[in-house]
């Protein structure tokens, strides 16, 4: 049984998350004054890397 979910899913979900990722490292100031992304985990950077420039 093969789920029922678009081929794309995978690249949606990657570009998804890191842009949530880019979000929270661009205005993280915003959750507290003690906010470092430099101490973000190397799973929110990589995704943060794969999010597609404009």
């Amino acid at each position: 049984m093969h789920p029922a979910i678009d081929p794309r899913f995978a690249d949606d979900f990657l570009t998804y998350w890191g842009m949530l990722s880019f979000l929270i490292g661009s205005t993280g100031r915003t959750l507290g004054a003690d906010f470092d992304r430099r101490r973000m985990d190397g799973l929110s950077r990589g995704l943060r890397g794969r999010l597609p420039r404009a």
